[in-house]
């Protein structure tokens, strides 16, 4: 597999997880929440409403979470509302988390996300309600290693925020309008040791 190819299929998780032949569970409710059997530490939630939100603290051993799954035939459920309960909930080994094409979050949501000290990849693409001020709320986040933000409507002077977060391995911005290539290279002089790419071709097939 090409390198950027296996580094975004690693980042999602969930193509990893099926080349492994395992499928995370899809739930829709607190009560599917609570009847999963324990061993499954990947869950798809897209169609989770924000009240159904706290039973995930149910699940100790979480450890992925993915509500872009199934975006091409619903509307994610999870709203900032959501967002900040989810901050809230004590996961402690939750390191990755996927919100790809929730479009009810906002800024607002994003600004909780630092609570979850343990998620090591976040995924943002497709979320047209995140902005510079989102991004500078992601500054607190110390433990990032990947950061997902395809399709945002951030710019170039928003994507020079995030060059203090020098334990970033990886930034994709595919499918930003308003970042340039110029854009690009001043962060990538700023975080020589992070990934910071602009792929459109590869944007192009999530449309």
């Amino acid at each position: 597999m090409h390198r950027k190819s296996r580094a975004l299929a690693l980042f999602s998780g969930l193509l990893l997880l099926q080349s492994c032949g395992y499928y995370p569970p899809s739930v829709a409710s607190s009560e599917e929440v609570l009847r999963l059997d324990p061993s499954h530490v990947s869950l798809r939630v897209r169609a989770l409403p924000d009240e159904a939100i706290p039973a995930l603290e149910s699940r100790k051993n979480l450890e992925m979470l993915f509500f872009s799954d199934g975006n091409a035939v619903m509307e994610a459920r999870i709203t900032d509302r959501g967002l900040c309960e989810l901050s809230r909930l004590s996961l402690p080994r939750l390191r990755l988390l996927d919100l790809g094409y929730c479009r009810k979050i906002s800024d607002r949501g994003i600004s909780c996300l630092p609570a979850l000290t343990s998620v090591k990849r976040l995924a943002l693409l497709g979320c047209p309600g995140v902005s510079g001020e989102g991004l500078r709320s992601l500054r607190k986040m110390d433990g990032l290693v990947d950061l997902d933000l395809r399709g945002c409507e951030v710019t170039d002077a928003d994507i020079y925020n995030l060059r203090s977060m020098q334990n970033l391995e990886s930034i994709e911005l595919g499918g930003c309008r308003k970042v340039t290539s110029a854009g690009v290279r001043r962060l990538q002089r700023q975080m020589p040791n992070t990934r910071v790419e602009k792929d459109e071709r590869e944007w192009s097939y999530h449309q």
